[in-house]
């Protein structure tokens, strides 16, 4: 199922103000912030006349992920007891472990014209470069668990590849187009006539929930009562309806 770059465009405005939304409504959002996978900013860039969507979410790291082998006290396999002097080193760097738990994790959505289908490019800007480009960090930080095995088995390294991101030219990570045409055309055969709006929200749940790029609580309501409002006719389709 195709989308065309002007309808992506109306897709991923229309949901830009339903998030402005939903923020003004208050600290609601905030509920799944702290679970560790939350949205914290939703808008639309240009940039060399290319428009595309920046979801920038907050991740929470695994511990294991955080701490550098370098920053050990101790060395693994060491008999050695800590210095009481170094009881003070050691909180300190606790203290650290414990501010870096959490990352940015920005998802561009741009249209492909070759495939005329929504293109995700993630980057990860408090990452070290090694750890943004290491797949194993990767796959640990945005896949949830339920989906690892499916992704991970295609091809040499998964679905998720690096390469160039088309606007900004930066590396960054990407679901394959391929894979993304087909899922969509599988919707397509279940679902006829989709709006672009409810295009995006399939989007999401197949491609953008497989990569930790699900839609808020928050959101999916507001998007529902958009539904309903197409459903029965409504003369405000055309007009972001918030609960």
């Amino acid at each position: 199922m195709a989308i065309e770059a002007r309808e992506l465009d109306v897709a991923c405005e229309w949901l830009c103000g339903v998030w402005r939304g939903v923020c003004l409504r208050g600290d609601e959002v905030g509920r799944e912030r702290k679970d560790g996978r939350g949205w914290v900013d939703v808008g639309m860039r240009e940039r060399y006349g290319v428009r595309y969507l920046r979801i920038t979410c907050e991740v929470a790291f695994p511990t294991s992920t955080v701490v550098d082998a370098s920053d050990k006290a101790v060395d693994e396999g060491s008999d050695d007891e800590v210095p009481d002097e170094d009881e003070e080193i050691i909180e300190r760097s606790s203290a650290c472990e414990m501010q870096q738990l959490r990352t940015r994790v920005c998802y561009d959505i741009v249209h492909s014209a070759s495939y005329q289908v929504p293109l995700v490019y993630i980057s990860l800007p408090d990452l070290s470069p090694a750890a943004a480009s290491s797949p194993e960090q990767v796959y640990s930080l945005l896949v949830p668990d339920a989906y690892k095995s499916q992704m991970q088995a295609v091809g040499t390294m998964g679905a998720l590849s690096m390469g160039e991101h088309p606007v900004t030219g930066s590396l960054a990570w990407f679901v394959h187009p391929c894979l993304t045409q087909d899922a969509m055309r599988a919707v397509s055969e279940r679902e006829a006539n989709l709006s672009p709006e409810m295009y995006l929200m399939r989007w999401f749940g197949v491609i953008g929930s497989s990569i930790g790029l699900s839609v808020p609580i928050e959101v999916g309501q507001a998007v529902q009562t958009y539904s309903r409002e197409a459903e029965v006719g409504s003369d405000n389709i055309g007009t972001i309806r918030v609960p």
